[in-house]
């Protein structure tokens, strides 16, 4: 790894005993969660394998703070759902509309927590999580199931 190949970050540190300095580098990765190119190299903008973007920690950690966000706000709007419009449901429903109503508010609750999750675990460590991510997919696909069946019945 010679320096003509990178670029510095500001950041300098000593080296072992206070002799000479150590630059530090900042590893790169492809923002594609499918891809697992990493580099050092910061003139790489696109991954040469998938050809998206190389994003750094300091990107990455935006946006897990953005994932974070979106999960707080849907275990919010989840969870407000069942505590405020579950109590008031009608007890006898023989066509089972609130069952659903009440499932579909759970995996929100859900879907929030674990984006939430994801967030966080992507803030602290500035890099992807693949099984978090899939996890949140299969969330997705469950509740885009509930509605798209669900229509028939409401």
């Amino acid at each position: 790894m010679s320096k003509d190949n990178l670029s510095i970050l500001s950041e300098q540190r000593k080296g072992p005993n206070g002799q000479g300095e150590v630059y530090v580098y900042e590893m790169r990765r492809c923002q594609n969660f499918a891809c697992s190119y990493e580099t050092y190299d910061e003139s790489e903008k696109r991954c040469p394998m998938c050809g998206r973007n190389m994003l750094g920690k300091r990107d990455f950690r935006f946006l897990g703070g953005i994932l974070l966000g979106c999960g707080v706000i849907l275990a919010g709007i989840g969870g407000s759902l069942m505590i405020f419009v579950v109590p008031k449901m009608p007890k006898n429903d023989p066509a089972g509309r609130g069952s659903v109503a009440v499932g579909l508010f759970a995996i929100i609750f859900l879907g929030g927590l674990v984006a939430g999750t994801a967030g966080a675990m992507q803030m602290l460590s500035g890099k992807k999580n693949q099984m978090l991510l899939t996890v949140m997919v299969g969330i997705f696909m469950v509740i885009s199931l509930i509605v798209y069946f669900g229509s028939s019945i409401f």
